[in-house]
């Protein structure tokens, strides 16, 4: 027997970026190895392959069934009881069981803690295939039951045979959807279900581009029929990635939200109650192959990627170039987990609410940079039939998961987005850049957004410039006024007209308040003058106009004598006056 104490009170956690989980989510991060094997298997035409990951899983949640060859059981034992056995190359490996089991159970099922060396087991002659972290396919396995070591039971199976994955790229939307609560916490997911009127539209999309079939949404529908290998490999990898990954990121996050006001007490969420969901968005976001330098398989690489286009990476970032749309989302991840702690659900949903409009940003940028090249793809020489159709997919998959936001805030913009980049291979169809531009521009205050976050497409040809008809548009408020913010690159030339022209707007307003202080003031001098004389009683030695009369402290009636009034008296305009 080998001493579980240690592995049952260890707690591995990794720290993604700046964030720090509070629960263990290495396992879920490396989700990211199921895609990036997908994109290999695609490479390579193997669409086959790419299908069963895409569907089974290889890398994460793996978890094997064991048949029992003898029982010591004491009880039963609860789904996520820990578990440990020695593995295939001699260490210990901890797991939890997967399912419930009486004392008169057959076989069990355990989760290993880690899919880390039991990876991909089922294909023998794949090099990433790992089977040394497994089980033994014959030993002992002993359980944790209620805080201490109740029994021990021999076991067997077959590795390759019996080693299945609870987690995959299609379970991460089937799954979350059919058991997703339609709350108003939910409210992003609820506009995609609007608008595809499908609950796992990103799986049907996946599927169909798999099978060079079609879509049947209510909106946004897909063909892929005409497309080539070339076209299927793009709509399917950057849908499994923005289409798919994207949104159960975003799902994780408004869990987080809906267990908050649900399930957590004034005094917080605890350690992980609450913001277990939370950090699983993050290891989803981020992935488990981010290298340092803002690379991976995960959204926060395309949102890097996309950020070089447009001129809005951060280049000072300590982890490489990055986007500031990321180091913001994880500034927003790392502020919302504290208050997730503290039990401030509120605070919590307003981190949410902006990570979820940031997300926004690169799948606006990665459409437009699509669009425009298609333009450019048309009205040049390029006859490279493979990258123009490669280019297409990926725009057509781009817009799809940022549609039904732009349908929500205004329809018409989201049908010409649409009908400018919807999937199709049909000779003489290109987008109108201007049109799809304007479209997203009209809704980028809805969406939460600025043209400073989404920036322009860059000239690569001439350092600082922006291409033709690519610039970035200006934020403006809802009375047309323009919005300072922090804006992409900009060259030395609009820096030194920004500042003539605000040097301008300085004089000209500094003139005019001069020009209207000396007219003022000499109106009022006049006004005061005007006044002190309307006020003034006529002198003794003149004697006053007709009709006056003398108004003095006494309560005597007084009238005018022939000199005038006394030098304590004041005059009325009145014809007649009674002093009471």
């Amino acid at each position: 027997m080998f001493n579980l104490g240690k592995i049952f009170e260890s707690n591995d956690k990794v720290l993604l970026l700046n964030y720090e989980p509070k629960t263990n989510i290495i396992d879920h991060s490396r989700i990211d190895l199921d895609q990036k094997e997908i994109e290999k298997d695609l490479a390579q035409r193997k669409f086959l392959s790419a299908l069963s990951i895409y569907i089974e899983g290889a890398y994460s949640g793996a978890y094997s069934t064991l048949t029992l060859t003898s029982q010591s059981f004491m009880s039963s034992a609860r789904k996520g009881t820990s578990v440990a056995a020695i593995t295939v190359d001699g260490k210990k490996q901890r797991g939890n069981l997967y399912e419930s089991v009486g004392s008169t159970a057959t076989f069990i099922q355990i989760q290993y803690e880690t899919s880390i060396g039991c990876a991909n087991v089922r294909d023998k002659q794949d090099p990433s295939s790992d089977i040394s972290g497994c089980f033994s396919e014959a030993g002992q396995i002993s359980l944790d039951v209620n805080s201490h070591i109740d029994w021990n039971v021999t076991y067997h199976y077959n590795i390759r045979e019996d080693t299945r994955y609870s987690r995959s790229l299609q379970k991460l939307r089937t799954d979350a959807e059919s058991n997703m609560p339609l709350s108003s916490e939910h409210d992003h997911y609820l506009k995609f279900l609007n608008y595809y009127g499908q609950s796992d539209y990103a799986n049907q999309w996946i599927l169909a581009a798999f099978n060079s079939g079609n879509t049947n949404f209510d909106n946004g529908n897909a063909d892929f029929s005409s497309y080539s290998e070339v076209g299927r490999i793009e709509a399917i990898t950057k849908a499994t990635r923005n289409m798919s990954i994207l949104m159960h990121v975003i799902d994780e996050i408004e869990d987080a939200i809906y267990d908050c006001f649900t399930r957590c007490t004034i005094l917080g969420c605890g350690s992980n109650k609450g913001t277990s969901s939370w950090d699983k968005a993050v290891a989803f976001y981020v992935g488990s192959q981010e290298d340092g330098q803002g690379g991976g398989y995960m959204p926060y690489a395309f949102a890097n990627d996309e950020c070089q286009n447009f001129a809005t990476c951060d280049l000072a970032a300590a982890a490489g170039q990055q986007a500031r749309v990321n180091l913001e989302i994880m500034d927003q991840f790392v502020q919302g987990q504290r208050r997730l702690t503290s039990g401030q659900c509120y605070a919590a949903k307003m981190n949410k609410d902006r990570i979820v409009q940031l997300t926004a940003v690169p799948l606006v940028q990665g459409t437009l940079r699509r669009a425009h090249q298609d333009m450019v793809y048309e009205n040049g020489d390029d006859n490279d039939t493979a990258r123009i159709e490669a280019n297409q997919a990926e725009g057509a998959v781009l817009a799809a998961s940022v549609l039904p936001l732009i349908h929500a805030c205004n329809k018409d913009d989201a049908r010409t987005i649409h009908d400018n980049m919807k999937e199709s291979a049909e000779e003489g169809l290109t987008p109108n850049f201007a049109d799809v531009k304007v479209a997203f521009e009209n809704n980028y205050q809805c969406l939460g957004i600025t043209c400073e976050n989404v920036g322009g497409l860059v000239d690569t040809t001439v350092e600082g410039q922006y291409l033709f008809g690519a610039q970035p548009c200006v934020s403006k408020d809802v009375n047309g006024n323009v919005i300072l913010t922090r804006g992409g690159k900009k060259n030395n030339s609009d820096r030194m007209n920004s500042f003539k022209i605000y040097g301008m707007v300085i004089l000209v307003v500094m003139i005019v308040f001069f020009f209207f202080r000396m007219i003022w003031k000499n109106l009022v001098g006049r006004i005061a003058d005007t006044l002190e004389r309307s006020n003034e009683c006529p002198s003794t030695e003149e004697p006053p106009p007709p009709n006056k009369q003398c108004i003095g402290d006494s309560t005597r009636t007084s009238t005018m004598s022939e000199t005038g009034c006394s030098d304590d008296d004041f005059c009325s305009d009145s014809r007649s006056f009674e002093i009471p």
